[in-house]
């Protein structure tokens, strides 16, 4: 090779763990997770490397690194029509999970109010209730039940 020889290096536009990568930080990547899945999406795949390289034991990192590859949408059409009907489930159990969040903590904060007029019902069919005002509390103690 002489001096004025420049070696020149394909574009990497592939594989986000080697230092030359120009490709997509945004996309479907192989082997983010050392079990899996095998692809998944990344809003930004050198979070996960920067991830990989700072807190990964030093004898998984290059291995980890190479197994990150990308690729493109609409390489795979079935994966990515699964992919989107997937997401429009996820995105309405997401929306019904806040629904019953919602309602749950209206429920809770309803219920709270009745609390001493349950517990005293309770008391009244079973006096020598175990309840401790948390959990039911467990010891050698025979209750009597009264019909």
């Amino acid at each position: 090779m002489t001096p004025n020889t420049q070696v020149v290096l394909p574009l990497n536009t592939l594989f986000p763990g080697l230092s030359n990568y120009i490709g997509p930080t945004l996309g479907w990547f192989t082997l983010l997770h050392h079990e899996g899945p095998l692809a998944e999406w990344s809003d930004n795949v050198l979070e996960r490397i920067d991830y990989i390289n700072k807190h990964k034991p030093k004898d998984e990192i290059d291995i980890r690194l190479r197994h990150i590859v990308y690729f493109p949408k609409g390489l795979f059409p079935k994966f990515d029509k699964a992919y989107l009907e997937y997401d429009k489930a996820r995105s309405k159990y997401e929306k019904a999970c806040s629904e019953y969040d919602k309602a749950r903590s209206k429920y809770k904060k309803a219920s709270s109010k009745y609390d001493k007029k349950v517990l005293a019902y309770l008391k009244k069919h079973i006096p020598d209730c175990q309840w401790n005002g948390r959990e039911l509390e467990f010891n050698d103690t025979k209750l009597e039940f009264k019909t």
